[in-house]
Order: C-alpha cells, then sequence, then structure tokens
C-alpha cells in the first residue's frame, strides 16, 4: 500500500513539458529604447554624431551620411525616441557575472572603428557611441515596435 501511494506521489509531482506548437523565434533583438534629448549635432568624414541625453548620461548616436528627399530633419533641443545598438565593447565584468565594475568612464575613450577607417570616440561626460535604425543621415523616422 505504501509503495501505491509513493507511486502515484511521484507520478503526480513529475511535470511534463509541453510542446509549442508554433516554433519560437530564434531573432535576439539587440536594440534597446531610449527617450533622448538631441543637445549637438556633429560630423565626422563620412557620419553624422548626433550627441543625446537620456537619463543623465550622454551618448553619441552615429548615422552614415546620406540624403533623403522626404525626412524629418533632426533639430536641437528636441525629444526623440531612439532604438539603438552600442558599437564599443560592453562595460567590465566582475568574474563573468552580471555586476559591472565600477568605472569611471572619465579616466579613458572608447572608441568605434567604422567601416571605412573612421574612428570616433567618447569623450568627457559621454559614456557610449550607438548606431540607430531610426536614423538616416540627419532624417529620423519612428520604427514601429
Amino acid at each position: 500500500m505504501k509503495r501505491l501511494i509513493v507511486l502515484i506521489l511521484i507520478l503526480t509531482s513529475c511535470k511534463g513539458t509541453q510542446i509549442d506548437s508554433e516554433p519560437k523565434s530564434r531573432k535576439v533583438d539587440l536594440f534597446k529604447e531610449i527617450d533622448a534629448k538631441v543637445y549637438k549635432i556633429d560630423s565626422v568624414k563620412n557620419y553624422h554624431v548626433i550627441y543625446v541625453s537620456s537619463d543623465k548620461l550622454n551618448y553619441k548616436v552615429i548615422s552614415k551620411k546620406g540624403n533623403s528627399d522626404n525626412c524629418n530633419k533632426v533639430e536641437l533641443d528636441s525629444m526623440y525616441s531612439f532604438k539603438i545598438k552600442s558599437l564599443i565593447l560592453p562595460e567590465p565584468r566582475i568574474n563573468n557575472s552580471n555586476f559591472s565594475k565600477p568605472v569611471n568612464y572619465d579616466d579613458f575613450q572608447k572608441c568605434a572603428h567604422m567601416d571605412d577607417f573612421t574612428e570616433i570616440c567618447t569623450e568627457v561626460r559621454v559614456v557610449d557611441i550607438f548606431e540607430s535604425p531610426n536614423m538616416f543621415g540627419l532624417c529620423y523616422s519612428k520604427i514601429a515596435n
């Protein structure tokens, strides 16, 4: 009798795995979305450098120069919702954990090397360099999620 009860408990406590009828997407979205204010626009060789500020941090958004007839041109002191991905290495981690090492970003420069050998680097109070599918030249387009 005890064996029967143990067997019933084992069988009812085992959880089966459910097979999804639809395969899950294997596509990984490396972009994150930020709301940022444009505070400066510059250029380096074939690239526009859009300086943005979000959550008290400053970033550079890089966009290859180009022309577009139908253009929503980025304007200074305006807010935009950018979908961004870093062009430089991630911040240092402690022993492969999720904890970042304390870093003073003003102590060193990080650079992104573009495809035509253009180098764009961080500077004092600019913590990262991003690319954004929202940008084509100085034209901004909203991307639906």
